[in-house]
C-alpha cells in the first residue's frame, strides 16, 4: 500500500522518495550508477577500482549528504536508509562484500554518531570481519555538547571534512593502514555546533518579513535527527554568533575548542536546509568577522548546503583543527563531487539512467563448519544451555516489558520471546548447528537480527557475530576450552562497546557483560579454583552489575543488562546440570 506524501511535499510517494532521489542523482551525474539492491549509489568504475575504498552512509533525510558526495576524490560509495533510518545491517553487508570481490585494498565506513548507524553498520563489519573483508569504521562524533555517556556526542557537519580527506588520500593511493589513523585524528581535532531558528509566525497583513516575535528563538546542540537543544532568545546575527563562539569555547560543553594564537583552523558553515541565501551570507559575514576580532586564524572557509535536516532553518558551524600540513593538502586536492562545488561539464541524457547488477548475489549458503568441533558431550551441554536461557528469557516477558516501559517502549520482553521462540524453532528443527561453535553463533546472531529486532536485537547480534570469530580463527585441532569461551566472550563484550561507543559503569547492557568477561579471563587463571567456580563467580557479579544499572530516578535496570543477568544465569543453571571439567 503506497503512502503518499503529504501535500505541502512535491514527491509522489514517502516510500520511494529515497530511491527516486538517488535516480535523480543519476540521471543527471554521468559519473555514478546504482545498485541492484538496497539504496546505494557508487562511482561508476568502482569495479576497476584499485584504491581503498572509502563508504559513507546513514538515514536519508540530509541530502546532499550521502549521495552528493560520491565521486572521484571522495566517496566510492554511500548507502542509504529511509528517512532518519539506518539502512539494514544485510544491505551493508553485501555492499562491503561486493566492493571487496573488486578490491583487496581495503574499505573505510564512515558514519556518524547515531545508534542506529553504529548498530547496524557495526554488525555488518563483524560478518565482513568473519569473511576476512579488511574494513574499518570510523564513527564522527563532532558535535561539541557533551551527549549522554552511553551514545556519546552525535555526529553533526564535520563528517563532510573527513569523507574529503579520506577520499584525497585514498585517491593518492595511500594504504587503509595510513589512511584510518589519520582520519581518526582528524574527528578528535573538529568541533561542531547546531544553530536551529524555530520558525516565527508573520504579522497579519504585514509584509512576511515583519514577524510577532522581536527575538528569535535558537536551539543550540540539536541534531540532524531532531532531538532538541538549548533554547535561547537573541535579536541578530551578531548574537547568535557571539553566544556560538562563547558556547564552543566553553569548557562546560564537553567538546570545546581552544583558539590558540600559533594555531590554524578550518571553518565549515552547513546551511541546515530552509535558511535563505542571504541569510547564510549574512550569518557566515558575521561569524568570520567575530572570528578575526578573537585574532583566529583561518585557513578555510566552506559554506552551503552540505548536510541537511528536514523543515530545519539555521545552520552548523564546524570547526577543524589544521594539526597537520597535510590536512590543507588533501582538502584542497580535485574531487568530481557536485556537492563539494566541483561540478563536471557534460550533456545531460536519459541513458545515464543505468543500474548496475552486483557481482555478489545474496547467499543462500549454510555458514560454513569452521573451527575447532564439539565432542558429542559438548554439543548436548550446549543444546541444554541453550533451552535453559531460551525458557528462561522466555518466561520473563511481563517482567522485562514492565522494566523497559519505564524508559522505553515496553516491548524488550516480547521482542525477546519471539527471538527465543525462533532459536527453539531452530533447534527442534535441527536448523541449528550444534557441532560447531563457529556455525552455532554465527546462526544465532542471524536469528536474532531477524527475529529479535530493533537496538536490542542488534546487540545482541553482533555480540554473537563477533563472538563467533574466535572460533572461526581458532585452528580445528584446538580443543574447546573454558578459556577459549573466555576469549570468545570478551571478543563479544568489546565489539558491544564500540558499536554503543559506552564504557564500564555507564549504566548499559554493556556493563554485566564486561564484568562477566574480564572475571572470567582472570578467574580461569587462579589456581585452586575450578572453571565451575569461575564461571559462578563471574555470573554473580555479573548480575549484581546488571543491578546496577538502574538509574538514581528509576525503579529499574536497564532492560538490555538485566536480560543479560537472565540468560547468564539459565547458562549458570545449564552448566550445572551437565558439566565435564576438562
Amino acid at each position: 500500500m503506497s503512502t503518499h506524501c503529504p501535500r505541502k511535499k512535491i514527491l509522489n510517494d514517502l516510500e520511494t522518495a529515497v530511491a527516486e532521489s538517488l535516480k535523480g542523482i543519476i540521471l543527471t551525474n554521468p559519473n555514478v550508477v546504482t545498485l541492484n539492491f538496497g539504496q546505494i549509489l557508487l562511482i561508476r568504475d568502482y569495479a576497476h577500482t584499485k584504491k581503498v575504498i572509502i563508504v559513507s552512509g546513514g538515514g536519508a533525510g540530509h541530502e546532499p549528504m550521502y549521495a552528493g558526495f560520491v565521486g572521484n576524490g571522495m566517496l566510492s560509495a554511500a548507502i542509504h536508509g529511509e528517512i532518519y533510518t539506518s539502512p539494514p545491517a544485510s544491505e551493508i553487508f553485501r555492499l562491503l562484500q561486493e566492493l571487496s570481490f573488486h578490491s583487496s585494498r581495503g574499505i573505510l565506513l564512515i558514519i556518524p554518531n547515531y545508534s542506529g548507524e553504529r548498530l547496524h553498520f557495526a554488525l555488518a563489519v563483524e560478518r565482513a570481519k568473519n569473511e576476512a573483508i579488511p574494513v574499518k569504521i570510523l564513527i564522527v562524533d563532532d558535535d561539541c555538547y557533551q551527549g549522554k555517556p552511553w551514545k556519546g556526542r552525535c555526529g553533526l557537519s564535520g563528517i563532510v571534512l573527513v569523507q574529503k580527506i579520506a577520499g584525497a588520500m585514498a585517491e593518492a593511493d595511500l594504504e587503509l593502514t595510513e589512511i584510518f589513523p589519520f582520519c581518526e585524528k582528524v574527528v578528535k581535532k573538529l568541533h561542531s555546533i547546531s544553530v536551529v531558528v524555530q520558525k516565527p509566525t508573520p504579522v497579519r497583513g504585514k509584509c512576511v518579513c515583519i514577524f510577532e516575535e522581536q527575538n528569535v528563538v535558537i536551539e543550540f546542540g540539536a541534531s540532524l535527527n531532531g532531538e532538541p537543544g538549548i533554547k535561547k532568545e537573541l535579536d541578530s546575527a551578531t548574537e547568535i554568533c557571539r553566544y556560538l563562539l562563547d558556547e564552543i569555547t566553553s569548557p562546560q560543553v564537553g567538546n570545546p575548542i581552544e583558539f590558540k594564537e600559533d594555531e590554524s583552523v578550518v571553518v565549515l558553515v552547513n546551511n541546515l536546509g530552509t535558511s535563505t541565501a542571504i541569510e547564510e551570507l549574512v550569518f557566515t559575514k558575521e561569524l568570520l568577522s567575530q572570528l578575526y576580532e578573537r585574532k583566529v586564524k583561518i585557513d578555510r572557509v566552506y559554506k552551503g548546503k552540505f548536510v541537511s535536516s528536514l523543515d530545519t532553518a539555521g545552520f552548523s558551524v564546524t570547526f577543524l583543527k589544521v594539526f597537520d600540513k597535510r590536512v590543507i593538502e588533501y582538502l584542497d586536492a580535485p574531487c568530481q563531487v557536485p556537492a563539494w562545488g566541483n561540478l563536471n561539464n557534460f550533456t545531460i541524457s536519459p541513458k545515464l539512467d543505468r543500474v548496475i547488477c552486483a557481482k555478489i548475489k545474496p547467499s543462500t549458503a549454510p555458514v560454513p563448519q569452521v573451527g575447532p568441533k564439539f565432542t558429542e558431550s559438548g554439543s548436548n551441554t550446549v543444546m541444554m544451555v541453550l533451552q535453559f536461557a531460551c525458557d528462561a528469557l522466555y518466561s520473563c516477558e511481563k517482567q522485562l516489558n514492565t522494566i523497559d516501559h519505564e524508559t522505553g517502549d515496553g516491548d524488550a520482553g516480547t521482542r525477546i520471546r519471539r527471538g527465543m521462540e525462533a532459536i527453539d524453532v531452530a533447534i527442534k528443527t535441527e536448523k541449528i548447528n550444534l557441532l560447531y561453535p563457529y556455525t552455532m553463533l554465527a546462526m544465532l546472531s542471524k536469528i536474532i537480527e531477524k527475529d529479535l529486532e530493533g537496538p536490542l536485537g542488534m546487540i545482541y547480534s553482533v555480540f554473537l557475530e563477533a563472538g563467533s570469530n574466535v572460533f572461526r580463527i581458532t585452528p580445528d585441532t584446538e580443543p574447546i576450552t573454558p578459556k577459549l569461551w573466555s576469549k570468545a566472550l570478551m571478543e563479544g563484550a568489546s565489539a558491544v562497546k564500540r558499536c554503543l561507543t559506552t564504557e564500564a559503569g555507564c549504566r548499559t547492557i554493556y556493563d554485566p557483560l564486561y564484568v562477566c568477561s574480564t572475571l572470567l579471563e582472570n578467574g580461569l587463571d587462579l589456581v585452586g579454583i575450578s572453571a565451575m567456580e569461575a564461571v559462578g563467580v563471574s555470573i554473580s557479579a555479573a548480575e549484581e552489575a546488571a543491578q546496577k544499572t538502574k538509574m538514581p530516578y528509576a525503579k529499574y535496570p536497564d532492560p538490555g543488562a538485566h536480560s543479560v543477568a537472565i540468560w547468564m544465569r539459565a547458562v549458570l543453571e545449564g552448566l550445572k546440570c551437565r558439566w565435564i571439567e576438562d
